[in-house]
């Protein structure tokens, strides 16, 4: 924590502009202005190798809240804001020091339909503002705002799960509901998820939750409610939560806390660039989808990849011709009110009783699928050279899980329960590849924020990756453990907190290559024998009694022999947002694994 800490606080000194809103650092030294089209049009994404781990975090947790203060600090894009009933926010830091911001809402929801036939929903009075902000000045140096249009999309429950027209009669009759949504233009977010559900001391996977959007006062707010399923004749309403603020700082209400400047930039600084905005937000809600072929060759590697089912984009990969990775998955875990760590890996503290309940509230055993809320892979993107590092590429997801496909709902601000996941695997020259996860919000943190009594430990995510890994060979292979001070080979399963200086090392047997991982704070690894009925070889929802059977991979460490088999090597990263001074939305949390490849 003390190195990013540190890191914090260099980055602080470096970025300027972290400043309360309304005051505003001097401006950009004489002949500035003639600079900004070549800078706009060299810009690129920033990675984590071009600025460090600790200053790479601080953009997305302090940056991000900054960046998106100054454009809504223009007096035209506050005026559009202020009158927003829901709002969506992204953010993308690029190199030249400019900022890429998203934001976008609308001002009236309209709902027509029935749970038989399903509902139209159409978000009124769309409109999406584009901006690069100059970090260290904290100007605006391009910006686009789009014309209002209506956005309309469908939720149809009978086409969303089983039972779910009869879920939600059982949550219709109930008298709590019936008081909130009579008379009142509403409509259902379906999911039918008690597959990926634990909620509070029941038995895991019998509660399903259900949420109905309504207007009421002009505003747009939730019902959130969980049904315990566990006798389809005899379902029963659990809990009953209206949920007025969507996250912790919506743009609208920033919008109208934030004093406007004199005179907008809007006309008298270039568009934003197509290629410059954020990914996940262009007009409508579409994603920015730019996908390379199915199998390319690039900076040494050779990758194979296929859409995410139920687990992710899976990606098989080879380095000079060597394999390196069978195939990878990747979900997350959600956690709401858990009690405190006390120093217990993630499975005792999530299960302390194993498969019997969830320690905390609620949770989601999330799915990253293209159909329930991808879209998945958005593209591929090139990382050049530098003085730090090498060449290499970004292959970038995202998934809103629980969201429409194309996340229209998600982008228009109905944006309560679905969660908001970017997901890269960057791959460099030198051997080195970097799985980061990140988290954009809400969730449900602001119902355990603001309507129920928050434990010491209100939201925590875990990433789970699992990884097949073929050091040069895809036959068995050999494990490694380093714990600090001395090699081990470990003979059975094993799983272990990590801590710095702990590596693992997947390598061949019969050659040189090998696969290095080391296990930074908040990580923990767990090396378990590849095995049909468990996850990892068999896949999630595809495989009900797989599927059912799992909580957490260091369950799967029971004893079997590893060395000269294959295994499947699972990482756990560990992000715990209530370290987070901004919880939910307008600031991001990322994570990292990073895989360094020997003797190839």
């Amino acid at each position: 924590m003390g190195g990013l800490l540190r890191g914090i606080r260099s980055f602080l000194l470096l970025a300027s502009g972290l400043v309360v809103a309304g005051v505003h650092a001097a401006s950009p030294p004489a002949g500035e202005a003639q600079a900004v089209s070549p800078r706009i049009a060299t810009a690129r994404l920033l990675t984590s190798r071009d600025v460090g781990r600790d200053a790479y975090k601080s953009l997305f947790f302090y940056r991000q809240r900054r960046a998106v203060e100054v454009v809504l600090a223009d007096p035209e894009v506050n005026r559009i804001a202020r009158g927003w009933i829901a709002s969506f926010e992204a953010y993308d830091p690029l190199t030249n020091d400019l900022d890429s911001v998203s934001l976008q809402g609308s001002t009236d929801m309209r709902v027509q339909g029935d749970l038989e036939n399903g509902f139209e929903i159409t978000a009124a009075g769309h409109q999406v503002v584009y901006a690069l902000v100059d970090r260290r000045y904290d100007q605006i140096v391009a910006l686009t705002v789009t014309r209002p249009k209506d956005v309309t999309w469908k939720r149809i429950p009978k086409n969303e799960g089983p039972d779910a027209v009869a879920r939600h009669r059982v949550v219709l009759q109930d008298a709590r509901v019936k008081a909130v949504l009579e008379g009142k233009p509403w409509y259902p977010m379906v999911k039918v998820a008690e597959v990926i559900t634990a909620y509070k001391k029941r038995p895991l996977r019998t509660v399903t939750p259900a949420i109905y959007y309504f207007k009421e006062n002009g505003k747009l707010a939730v019902l959130s409610v969980f049904l315990d399923v566990r006798d389809p004749k005899n379902m029963k309403v659990v809990d009953v939560n209206v949920i007025r603020r969507f996250t912790e700082y919506p743009s609208e209400e920033l919008a109208r806390a934030i004093v406007p400047r004199a005179r907008s930039v809007l006309g008298r600084v270039p568009e934003v660039p197509f290629a410059k905005r954020p990914w996940y937000t262009a007009p409508e809600g579409f994603h920015r989808q730019e996908l390379p072929p199915r199998e390319f060759a690039q900076d040494r590697w050779r990758v194979r990849w296929s859409p995410p089912e139920t687990q992710g984009v899976d990606v098989s990969a080879w380095f000079r011709g060597k394999p390196v990775l069978r195939s990878l998955l990747q979900f997350t875990f959600t956690g709401y009110n858990l009690p405190p760590q006390n120093g217990r890996p993630t499975l005792r503290w999530y299960f302390p009783e194993g498969a019997k309940y969830f320690a905390g509230e609620l949770l989601y055993w999330d799915i990253h699928s293209a159909d329930f809320g991808g879209p998945g892979l958005l593209g591929k993107i090139p990382i050049p050279a530098t003085a730090d590092h090498p060449g290499g590429f970004r292959m970038r997801s995202h998934y809103h899980t629980g969201a429409l496909p194309h996340a229209q709902d998600f982008h228009a601000g109905h944006r309560f329960g679905p969660y908001n996941y970017d997901v890269a695997y960057d791959f460099f020259a030198d051997g080195v590849v970097r799985l980061e996860w990140r988290r954009n919000g809400p969730g449900y943190v602001t119902e355990f924020l603001r309507v129920r009594r928050p434990t010491s430990v209100y939201q925590c995510y875990l990433s789970v990756w699992g990884l097949d890994l073929t050091p040069g060979t895809t036959q068995g292979v050999r494990v490694e453990l380093f714990d600090g001070r001395r090699w081990t080979s470990p003979r059975a399963e094993f799983y272990v907190v990590g801590r710095p200086g702990m590596v693992v090392r997947v390598k061949n047997p019969r050659g040189s290559e090998a696969v290095e991982i080391p296990l930074d704070e908040n990580v923990e690894v767990a090396v378990v024998r590849a095995k049909r009925g468990e996850i990892g070889r068999s896949k999630r929802v595809l495989d009900e009694a797989a599927e059912t059977r799992f909580y957490h991979p260091g369950q799967y460490a029971d004893g079997e022999p590893i060395q000269g088999q294959q295994v499947i090597t699972w990482i756990v990263l560990h992000a715990p947002i209530h370290d987070l001074a901004l919880p939910a939305g307008i600031s991001a949390y990322p994570v990292f694994v990073q895989l360094n490849l020997r003797g190839y």
